[in-house]
């Protein structure tokens, strides 16, 4: 069974000899030759490695067939004839140089036919046989092997058929060709490369770049697979792309140049121009943003400076690292201009137009390009040119303003909200000024909200009663005697305590409390030593019994005579409720004792707590110009009292007059109109002064003052 040889022959830099080719071998089958034969793949793998071990002693690498083909079992490894083999190994291997095929006949003259063939022009190289004994061919196929790979490396070895190779180098530059003639006689020394003709000519845009085609005959023993290999060897070291073409009736290789030389295409000049043209823009606008962010920041320009970095902070300028650390202070800039803007309109809307100059120059300050800034400039500056049009009333409202923010400036909020409520009333009486109190009315509220303070629990009397009231707004108010020193732990943000030295009195905390519900009010008792009772009845630890107007609560003993009493009144809206000590009977028959066990007792006759979440109204009794605190429905039932203001307790403490009270003063500054609740502080109406401290429940006993009368004329 026949079978067949493939050697390659790689580019190599020195003179040809038989260890510097590879081989692959691929089986044939000689048509034309009846004693041809095909081995089983038994035999083959014998016969291969016979050829194997005499072939890697003569060459360095032993290329296996399955390089060229996936499998190698028939004859021309499934090709119809040689030429068809040979367009296969051009296509999948075109680096192959040279094609050894062989086959194997059993005959009375047996032997082994060995055919080198070049893969580029089809030509046969070297043709060879070698006799051999028939029956080497069932029992020595491993020494046939070796007896033909040393035959084989032998004639491999030997100096090839001289022959002539027409060579055309086609539009290369000069340099180009510069120690070809050196590489191609360096690969071997028995070729002959004689220059028969050369021309220079000038392709389009290469006016003073000209292209040279040359014309080689060389006469050399190497195939014109080997001498394609030897060219592309040399062009590949120069970086230089080719295309080859071989005419084999010719016996012409034609290497072509890649691309143009010099000039590169329109496509790579356009790419290139782009990109400097990028380079020289982006380093142009570089140098443009730190410009600017530099001119900006010397003009206070917070506008400008901010579009500008938001441009150059971008990670492709690069510039983010540089000017970061700025950015805070221009944002916050921007920002507090903003803001003074929009005090200086409240403030001309108003009729303040001196504040309003004031902060509007601020905040060009701030920010020198200031939009609305600048329009309100242009606004002021009209305004100021047509004064002498404004009407009287007007010209009033305006001057009333610039009072107010006089104070206001001064810290003087209340002289500042008397002042804007007086300019308030004017304008919303006059009716034709309504942008002028909806500005007006900004500014009250703006004042108040920046004055005003948190106020939960407050102690009142006034200068004609020796009661003092304890108001407190507290969802939960805390009944009991002085705690332990720093025994405080459990008073919560929304906890109050109400101190009862009795001796009878559980500390508070442990004793009982008072809880405003939706419904109203409610007593709870925290399992008290001597216990809390309604109306004598026994109040169950922890459970909350709800109380009604007209109750009396006993704390410590269900006894009159020794424990303390509370007498209850709860409004009709079930959201007030007052707390009154009940003088004991015993006070008039053995006074020393009493005043052993509730030390205290004279001052908390004195004091009544009020519970409300509502606003509460401080009121007068007509008859003997006492104290309350009442409800509205308290005033509408009841013509004994006498309103005086509403206080509302909470995070934004007010006091307020009622509408049709008047001549009332609050730190000798008349009261018109809702202001913030600063204690302490007195508030006079008439001949009484009522005066509103603090009222700190984890410091003080009760609410304690000293009465204070007006003196008479």
């Amino acid at each position: 069974m026949p079978y067949i040889l493939i050697i390659v022959l790689l580019f190599f830099p020195i003179r040809l000899v038989a260890k510097d080719w590879h081989i692959v071998l691929i089986p044939y089958v000689d048509t034309q030759n009846n004693s041809s034969i095909q081995l089983s793949p038994l035999q083959q793998n014998q016969f291969e490695q016979g050829l194997e071990i005499a072939l890697t002693q003569s060459l360095e690498k032993l290329m296996p067939s399955h390089v060229i083909f996936e499998k190698c079992n028939t004859s021309l490894c499934g090709k119809a004839n040689i030429k068809s083999l040979l367009n296969a190994v051009l296509f999948n291997a075109p680096e192959i140089q040279l094609l050894g095929l062989y086959s194997i006949s059993r005959s009375k003259q047996s032997y082994i036919q060995i055919d080198m063939l070049d893969p580029l022009s089809h030509q046969i190289i070297l043709a060879d046989s070698m006799p051999i004994q028939p029956e080497d061919i069932d029992n020595n196929l491993l020494l046939l092997g070796q007896n033909a790979g040393r035959l084989l490396a032998q004639k491999l070895s030997s100096r090839l058929k001289e022959q002539t190779i027409g060579i055309s180098l086609i539009d290369f530059e000069q340099e180009e060709l510069q120690g070809l003639s050196t590489h191609v006689l360096g690969a071997n020394m028995d070729t002959k490369m004689t220059l028969k003709r050369s021309s220079q000519y000038f392709r389009f845009g290469q006016r003073y770049f000209p292209v040279v085609t040359s014309h080689y005959e060389l006469q050399t023993s190497l195939s014109a697979s080997q001498v394609k290999n030897v060219f592309a060897a040399f062009f590949e070291n120069k970086n230089t792309a080719i295309v080859f073409n071989f005419d084999k009736e010719k016996e012409l290789l034609s290497i072509t140049r890649g691309g143009k030389p010099y000039n590169p295409s329109l496509l790579t000049l356009g790419l290139v121009f782009s990109v400097i043209v990028f380079i020289l823009a982006y380093l142009i606008r570089r140098q443009y943003l730190n410009y600017y962010l530099n001119e900006y920041a010397e003009l206070r320009n917070a506008d400008g400076w901010l579009n500008t970095y938001q441009t150059a902070k971008k990670p492709f300028y690069g510039l983010a690292k540089k000017w970061a650390s700025q950015a805070s202070y221009w944002n916050s800039r921007q920002i507090d201009s903003a803001k003074t803007v929009d005090k200086a309109k409240l403030y001309f809307d108003a009729g303040d137009i001196i504040t309003a100059k004031l902060f509007v120059t601020k905040a060009l300050h701030i920010n020198t390009v200031n939009k609305d800034a600048k329009a309100l400039t242009q606004k002021i500056a009209e305004y100021e040119n047509n004064t002498k049009l404004l009407s009287e009333n007007e010209q009033w409202i305006r001057n009333k303003i610039a009072k107010a923010m006089n104070n206001y400036r001064q810290q003087l909020p209340l002289k500042a909200l008397k002042q804007a409520y007086q300019a308030y009333a004017k304008a919303k009486h006059l009716g034709n000024f309504k942008k002028q109190t909806k500005a007006i009315a900004k500014l009250i509220k703006k004042i108040k909200q920046e004055y005003s303070t948190s106020a939960r629990s407050m102690v009142i009397f006034a200068s004609n009663d020796p009661v003092s009231i304890t108001l407190t707004q507290y969802d939960i108010i805390h009944i009991g005697r002085l705690p332990n020193k720093n025994d405080f732990t459990w008073i919560s943000s929304q906890d109050s305590v109400f101190h009862i030295n009795h001796k009878l009195v559980s500390r508070v905390g442990h004793h009982c409390s008072i809880e405003q519900t939706a419904s109203g009010f409610a007593l709870k008792d925290h399992s008290s030593k001597n216990g809390s009772y309604i109306n004598a009845i026994p109040s169950k630890a922890g459970v909350s019994s709800a109380l009604s107007s007209g109750d009396s609560i006993t704390l410590g003993a269900n006894d009159s005579l020794n424990a303390v009493t509370l007498n209850v009144k709860i409004s009709a809206c079930s959201k007030l409720a007052e707390f009154s000590f009940v003088p004991s009977s015993e006070t008039l028959v053995n006074q020393e004792k009493l005043n052993k066990i509730w030390p205290d007792n004279a001052l908390a006759l004195r004091t009544k707590l009020v519970c409300t979440k509502k606003t509460a109204i401080v009121a007068l009794n007509k008859k003997d110009a006492s104290m309350r605190i009442v409800s509205e429905k308290d005033i509408l039932d009841s013509s004994l009292y006498t309103p005086i203001c509403t206080i509302k307790l909470g995070e934004q403490a007010l006091i307020a007059p009622l509408d049709e009270i008047s001549n009332i003063t609050i730190e000798d500054v008349e009261l018109i109109g809702e202001v913030p609740l600063q204690l302490p502080c007195s508030i006079k109406y008439q001949d009484t002064i009522i005066q509103l401290n603090q009222y700190d429940g984890v410091s003080m006993r009760y609410a304690q003052h000293s009465i204070h009368k007006l003196p008479t004329e």
